[in-house]
């Protein structure tokens, strides 16, 4: 295979992000992020030049976007998304705890020797804080509490204009590659900002924001600033503290913020039914484990486009009722003794109790049409409050059964 060949097929970046605490994901990046961390160490690295071609995000990204985020005067559709829709209206201060790294020789030195991309950033930063504060303290170091005594460099910008005048020879790109080297250095112990919100006088810390407004600065930092041409973004389950307003405006949100939309490709994981809305089914792949336990994919039987919030739960992600189960028992009961020809006295009483029970809830069924109650007579399959999630597979027989009793009633119709 030429090299040619390999470029036109794969991707010329990698980008992850997974929601959970689980490393399932986040361990196929390790070695590259270890090696870029080791080129980080001997001043190898051109922050000008590519991001690294694997990039995994994390929580503590979220920040780093914020501040690339703010660094332009001029307003951009970034800052039009953080006040609309996060209510940030601008940043108030920012405070970095620096610490000593393990790899530390020079222990006396400002910033213990660092070097290179870090050295740069770390001396121009100084430059703008506000009493740069150095001590000594314990450090956590374990979940039990052990700890070592560390030394802390406590630098503080005390507002926006001192972050870009801090920054003011650095793009967004280069600002937010800046931060994660120092990171990935064991230096940055820390990152506090403040940021100003429409909803209260006084700002707020970035950990006041809730996960959902945290877990979508992530996502979308991480397309805005590691996409490039030829990536592929991986994102598993980024939408799990989102609110439904947001989530059903997800891919939305990505449109915006993808790069290159030509040559970038998006694959993403979900279980949430409102964040795949506006995609047609040749945009989705539903997996599901038969009873031998062995994994499928297929595409749904139909479009989430206009299917509606209650037909994709039930025809995509295999959920026999949207009721809860209580209404939904009650349903069944009535169905069941709708079902039966002759009833008894009591059963007809029963049935009375229940449909009186139903129309409070807003289920009425003496208009019902008489085809209907000719489907129930017909159709064995009456209890759905009980029964496991549906697969595609028994999903399309179901179709296929109810299609079959259906044309059959009519056709005894027609006959009559």
């Amino acid at each position: 295979m030429t090299k040619r060949v390999v470029h036109l097929i794969f991707q010329k970046y990698v980008f992850a992000y997974y929601s959970g605490p689980s490393d399932r994901l986040e361990r196929y990046f390790r070695k590259h992020r270890t090696d870029f961390y080791r080129s980080l160490l001997k001043n190898e690295l051109d922050l000008k030049g590519d991001i690294r071609p694997l990039f995994y995000a994390k929580p503590h990204h979220s920040q780093f976007v914020l501040l690339a985020f703010f660094l332009s005067e001029q307003d951009s559709k970034e800052k039009a998304f953080l006040r609309e829709h996060l209510g940030i209206d601008g940043l108030d201060s920012i405070h970095f705890v620096m610490r000593q790294p393990g790899w530390a020789k020079d222990k006396g030195e400002l910033f213990w020797g660092a070097r290179g991309v870090v050295r740069r950033f770390l001396d121009e930063l100084i430059k703008y804080t506000l009493s740069p504060v150095k001590i000594t303290r314990q450090e956590d170091t374990s979940l039990t509490g052990s700890n070592i005594r560390n030394e802390f460099f406590h630098l503080f910008l005390p507002d926006q204009y001192a972050l870009r005048d801090f920054a003011r020879d650095l793009s967004a790109d280069e600002l937010f590659k800046m931060l994660e080297s120092t990171l990935l250095s064991e230096i940055i112990s820390e990152v506090s900002i403040r940021v100003k919100v429409s909803s209260s006088e006084e700002p707020l810390t970035f950990r006041e924001l809730s996960e959902g407004e945290q877990q979508l600065l992530t996502v979308l930092g991480l397309l805005k600033f590691t996409g490039g041409k030829d990536s592929l973004f991986l994102l598993d389950e980024p939408d799990t503290h989102l609110n439904p307003s947001w989530a059903v405006k997800y891919l939305k949100f990505l449109r915006e913020f993808v790069p290159n939309h030509e040559t970038s490709h998006l694959l993403m994981v979900t279980h949430h039914p409102l964040a795949i809305a506006e995609l047609k089914k040749q945009q989705v792949q539903v997996m599901w484990r038969d009873d031998d336990y062995k994994v499928h994919s297929q595409e749904p039987y139909i479009d989430p486009r206009g299917a509606g919030f209650m037909a994709t739960l039930t025809e995509i992600f295999g959920l026999n009722t949207t009721l809860d189960l209580e209404t939904q028992s009650l349903l069944d009961q009535r169905n069941e003794l709708a079902h039966i020809e002759n009833r008894s006295e009591d059963e007809n009483n029963q049935l009375d109790l229940i449909n009186d029970h139903l129309n409070r809830l807003g289920f009425s069924f003496e208009n019902r049409d008489p085809l209907y109650s000719d489907f129930l007579l017909a159709w064995q399959d009456l209890r759905y409050s009980d029964k496991p999630l549906l697969t595609p597979d028994k999903a399309a027989q179901r179709r296929l059964a109810m299609k079959k009793v259906i044309e059959a009633i009519l056709t005894k119709k027609d006959e009559s």
